[in-house]
């Protein structure tokens, strides 16, 4: 497990050096409607200590052994929904390397549900992340991951992790929430304190609850 997680973390740190700066934001399509511009992170709504990136794919290089798994990766990536107007933003951050994005979609309330139910069965199927990341292989057990602000019943939420070293963990987190035509996707590869909260889900939760007609749950 030691080299598995080893080489993974190195991956998981290069792709955080990678990223390297850019803006909090960029269109993908010139459709994107305005209504849903302020769900969109800002560096406002993430730690201190990550820098804004080039809009990019958050599991880029990361090859999963088996299908729903795969597929899960896929949907954080916006694979499926590339036709879909969007907007997307990243963050970075260099020690210990951790990467978080963001992509807002007008999916449509119809698209946004049966995204959000073939998401959780591929999470179901998904048990854990077997995967090959820049050589390393890794094996990561599925857990949840706590999401306050986001109701339970339009909201996927998982994590990928094992740890990574004395008070660090290997982890993937990944959160897919619908909120009538919106469908909102946080990802967040990296290495993590596992006592400390999760950048993602409160960023997720600050986002969500930026949504037109978004219920204003306690974050």
């Amino acid at each position: 497990m030691r080299r598995i997680v080893r080489g993974a973390v190195l991956a998981a740190a290069a792709a955080a050096l990678a990223a390297g700066c850019g803006r909090d934001a960029a269109p993908k399509g010139a459709d994107f409607p305005a209504r849903l511009t302020a769900a969109v992170l800002t560096s406002q709504d993430v730690p201190g200590d990550y820098l804004p990136a080039q809009p990019q794919s958050a599991f880029r290089g990361v090859v999963a052994h088996d299908q729903p798994c795969r597929r899960l990766l896929a949907l954080a990536d916006g694979y499926g929904l590339r036709d879909v107007p969007s907007r997307g933003t990243a963050f970075y951050r260099l020690d210990p390397g951790s990467t978080l994005t963001q992509q807002v979609f007008d999916a449509g309330s119809v698209r946004a549900g049966r995204t959000l139910d073939a998401a959780r069965r591929d999470a179901a199927g998904c048990t854990a992340l077997r995967a090959k990341v820049g050589g390393a292989e890794m094996n990561l057990p599925q857990s949840p991951l706590k999401t306050p602000g986001l109701a339970p019943a339009d909201t996927l939420a998982v994590r990928f992790s094992a740890p990574a070293g004395p008070g660090r963990t290997l982890s993937y987190e990944l959160i897919v929430h619908r909120n009538g035509d919106a469908l909102l996707i946080v990802a967040q590869p990296g290495v993590v304190s596992p006592k400390a909260p999760s950048p993602a889900a409160d960023a997720a939760a600050r986002a969500a609850a930026r949504l037109p007609g978004a219920s204003k749950l306690s974050p």
